[in-house]
């Protein structure tokens, strides 16, 4: 009888034992999940920084193909605006000397018998439709200048606001 509750006694310091150790290895592995947890939680952290790096790279990317485009945008515009400028000066050249011309034409027929009255009214009527034509082509030109003006005006601002974002992406 003794053997049987020694063994018994045995088997309950073992079984004993066996929880002892259960639980030291639960409280083990409690533990490591709870260190394993805070790197997984560090590792997502790098992860969205990564993802809020290269996000801001494509960003960056983006604005400096707009910003190229704008620059291009810009240069056409502003040499079609110089262009334009000169043509105005160029005809309004033009258009003063049609009107030099009609105030000659005016001192002529004033002047003049009625046969040669004839033919300085047929010049003067030319020089009166090159004026007319001028002044409406002028008008155009001007007209074409501010629409080149207010697109040259909308480029600079995205410019401005595409470099400042590219000021702030990088």
């Amino acid at each position: 009888m003794t053997e049987k509750i020694s063994f018994v006694l045995d088997a309950s310091v073992k079984g004993v034992k066996d929880i002892v150790s259960t639980t030291t290895a639960t409280e083990r592995l409690t533990a490591a999940l709870a260190a394993q947890r805070g790197e997984v939680q560090s590792l997502n952290g790098q992860l969205k920084g990564i993802k809020g790096f290269e996000a801001a790279e494509l960003r960056a990317e983006k604005l400096s193909a707009q910003l190229t485009e704008t620059k291009s945008t810009m240069t056409s515009l502003s040499a079609a605006i110089a262009e334009s400028k000169q043509k105005t000066t160029q005809l309004r050249g033009e258009y003063n000397l049609t009107q030099n011309e009609i105030r000659g034409l005016n001192q002529e027929m004033q002047q003049a018998s009625k046969e040669g009255a004839q033919a300085l009214q047929v010049k003067l009527k030319e020089a009166q439709l090159r004026l007319e034509s001028l002044n409406t082509e002028i008008y155009q030109n001007k007209a074409q200048t501010n629409d080149l003006f207010v697109a040259y005006k909308r480029a600079s601002g995205k410019f401005g606001k595409a470099n400042r974002q590219t000021g702030e992406a990088t």
